[in-house]
């Protein structure tokens, strides 16, 4: 999801005590290591300094926005990675020894288990994502394919019975996943429908997944070696387009990382490159809007504002940006800082939610209107 409010707000309340995650006092944020802004980024070349006429520069808000306080939800959850939420409590996977489903109120509170792990029934979310489909939770696992289960636990069904990659999107008609079959199919399956359709095969090694009202888009690090990853498109209609849109190619075993769309754009981390970039969902040259972040792998937007969560250098130096999207737009601002090493970040109404895989923590940060 996206933002667009405002202003952030401290939130009053205790923090939990926690080693990896650390709250700032009220004041600018810390501006060791700025992002700068980028400008074309089709020839993957990137310019740090843009000159002083140019009507896309602008100065960091750092000062005008304090760090946020950060609130732990839930600790000593071995390699939490994927997350969703309803409003009433925040799902997500884990590894803890095996593999299993968790569910917490926004508030800490009633952290319980959803779905234990379930060899015999193909049952391995951790290598999953959590969505909604149908009313319910659901997830892809490489040993079963499409699951669903109730948000207490029960009616667990496999939806679709085939290998299935990890990156998942769902929306009020559909769940369009990646089968990890020989040609590696884009599939989609509509609500209610007892098979899937086709959409586009050959997605190879597939990292993220993303829908609007008409199209799929999805970033993949293409074949090992060849100089085919990058961020695709196609027409969610089955047979209306027999081949999909390269909107981005970027070179063999590319790293990019998370995808979020807007009315017009995607935009996408690169990991290795250190950058968050857009491109027009029609394609054309795509535009780098930020760089020199230490390892951004996770975006999100919601209205007219992007967050960027950074997964740091080191075990608890991760940190969330935020920065204004549109035209003269602001360098990342940092809200959160301390981060142990964030992998997943989910965006609703009144919440930034935050996966630290390294630490083990479920985090939040609460904002106001």
């Amino acid at each position: 999801m996206h933002l667009s409010l405002a202003g952030w707000a401290l939130v009053c309340g205790a923090l939990m005590a926690c080693a990896s995650l650390k709250t700032a006092p009220n004041g600018p944020a810390e501006s060791a290591a700025e992002p700068v802004i980028l400008t074309d980024a089709s020839s993957h070349e990137t310019t740090r300094d843009l000159p002083e006429a140019s009507p896309d520069k602008t100065e960091p808000r750092d000062a005008d926005v304090p760090m946020a306080e950060v609130r732990i939800l839930a600790t000593g959850q071995v390699k939490i990675h994927s997350l969703y939420t309803d409003g009433r409590e925040v799902f997500f996977t884990l590894e803890d020894g095996k593999a299993s489903i968790r569910a917490v109120k926004p508030d800490g509170s009633a952290l319980r288990t959803v779905a234990p792990f379930d060899i015999n029934e193909g049952f391995n979310p951790f290598v999953g994502e959590l969505a909604a489909f149908e009313g319910k939770l659901a997830w892809t696992s490489v040993s079963g394919g499409l699951f669903v289960i109730d948000k207490q636990g029960l009616d667990r069904r496999r939806r679709v019975s085939t290998e299935g990659e990890y990156p998942l999107a769902t929306d009020a008609t559909s769940a369009v996943f990646v089968a990890h079959g020989s040609n590696r199919s884009l599939i989609s399956l509509s609500v209610g429908a007892d098979f899937p359709v086709v959409l586009a095969t050959y997605v190879i090694r597939p990292l993220s997944i993303a829908l609007d009202a008409e199209r799929v888009f999805w970033s993949e690090r293409g074949p090992s070696g060849l100089a085919k990853g990058g961020i695709k498109s196609i027409a969610r209609t089955p047979g209306l387009e027999t081949e999909a849109s390269v909107l981005y190619r970027e070179g063999p075993d590319w790293d990019g990382g998370s995808i979020a769309l807007t009315s017009t754009d995607v935009f996408f981390a690169e990991p290795a490159k250190q950058r968050v970039v857009k491109v027009s969902k029609v394609g054309g040259a795509a535009l780098v809007v930020a760089e020199s972040l230490p390892r951004p792998v996770a975006v999100a937007v919601r209205g007219t504002e992007l967050f960027i969560l950074d997964n740091g250098m080191g075990k608890a130096d991760g940190a969330l940006y935020r920065m204004p999207i549109g035209p003269g737009a602001a360098r990342p601002s940092r809200i959160a800082s301390g981060l142990g090493q964030p992998t997943s970040l989910l965006v609703d109404e009144t919440n930034v939610y935050i996966a630290c895989t390294g630490s083990g923590e479920l985090a939040s940060l609460r904002y106001l209107p």
